[in-house]
């Protein structure tokens, strides 16, 4: 993958992301394949305490039970949601991992890549932390840089508990490894993502990607991949982490997922290059619904990352697609209407009301053609 350092942003994706690049297509699906891993096996069920926020697999074996290659496992982060008064007796959950890339994972990748990789929301106490969207210094982690800078306190909070996690199995890595080319990349989904993003400005912050005086090489380049991720901090924490060159910040996000919205608030600002997704795949059913069944649906579909996932290798296929811009229903027009299906695109957003089909289809086709042809 000669082109490795384009792919994480060291151009800011310029020029990548409309059209959808198909390498850098492949890269997102290579990633969130990643995440979905440590959903796919990390207890759920509140009705068994004892699996419930762990690994179904030991850190040797997680990558060979769910089929993924490329890398080797260093370890697993586990992180406390836990409020500082319930008995420190309850396990930490498992919030994710540290890899890094093997030989053959290095040839594929064009690089020693250091993965860091973290889930979203799971348990009970991950939702009550999401709700705690008061703001607090960013001091811990970015020092003399902090300024004004302040960010979220439920997900700080649960970052600060894994943090020597992470940052131990970097320095050790990029010890390991200082005379080869290394990327950090660090990936995660909705929560996270903004663990991903702290990870991430922490590391370049306080001098973990740096090589030491003995290597030839240049110091690690760090690039994010926020898959819908929530806003974390405010307006001098997004300064300060747009204030580092070797730091990059890709967020993929759905146009009608909620969740990148939020905390609606003026003091939370958005942040890095956005690669704004908009197909969807609502049909005739869909469009029958109840509209409160619709919509409560349309909140979560947009959100899940398996769904994110199919929307993204949807996007980079060459179609034209539509949004709307406010949320309403959709409705897929049925290919056997030969006329319709020569001019229209598969996939049109129109409003719940036949007899206005026509001037719903005029309206949004003036309106998205230019934003959203691809």
């Amino acid at each position: 993958m000669s082109n490795w350092k384009e792919l994480s942003g060291e151009n800011n994706w310029s020029g990548l992301l409309k059209p959808l690049n198909k390498s850098l297509c492949d890269n997102l699906i290579h990633y969130s394949k990643r995440i979905e891993a440590v959903y796919d096996t990390v207890g759920q069920s509140v009705a068994n305490p004892l699996s419930y926020g762990q690994p179904t697999y030991e850190e040797k074996d997680l990558f060979s039970k769910v089929g993924l290659e490329h890398y080797t496992m260093n370890n697993y982060v586990y992180g406390k949601s836990t409020f500082d008064f319930i008995d420190n007796a309850i396990p930490r959950s498992w919030f994710g991992f540290v890899a890094v890339a093997t030989d053959e994972g290095k040839k594929h990748l064009g690089r020693r890549e250091i993965l860091i990789c973290w889930r979203g929301t799971v348990t009970i106490m991950d939702w009550v932390k999401n709700l705690h969207f008061n703001q607090i210094s960013a001091s811990p982690i970015l020092g003399e840089h902090t300024g004004d800078a302040c960010v979220h306190a439920g997900f700080f909070s649960i970052y600060m508990s894994a943090r020597d996690q992470v940052l131990s199995a970097v320095k050790k890595l990029v010890k390991q490894y200082e005379h080869e080319e290394i990327s950090i990349t660090v990936t995660g989904h909705s929560l996270g993502s903004a663990f991903a993003i702290l990870t991430a400005v922490d590391i370049v912050a306080n001098g973990y990607n740096s090589n030491s005086s003995s290597s030839s090489m240049p110091d690690a380049m760090v690039t994010v991949f926020a898959f819908s991720s929530p806003k974390i901090g405010n307006s001098d924490f997004v300064n300060v982490f747009n204030k580092f060159d070797n730091l990059h910040l890709l967020h993929i996000r759905h146009n009608l997922d909620i969740v990148p919205r939020v905390p609606p608030t003026s003091n939370y600002s958005t942040m890095g290059t956005v690669l704004n997704i908009t197909y969807t795949s609502y049909t005739i059913k869909d469009f029958l619904r109840p509209t409160i069944t619709s919509i409560s649906e349309m909140v979560i579909r947009f959100h899940i990352l398996k769904n994110l996932h199919v929307a993204i290798e949807k996007q980079q296929e060459k179609k034209f697609r539509f949004s709307s811009l406010v949320p309403v229903q959709q409705l897929t027009l049925f290919p056997t209407q030969p006329i319709l299906k020569k001019i229209l695109p598969q996939q049109i957003t129109v409003l719940p009301m036949g007899d206005t089909l026509a001037l719903a289809i005029l309206s949004f086709l003036t309106m998205n053609l230019k934003n959203y042809l691809m």
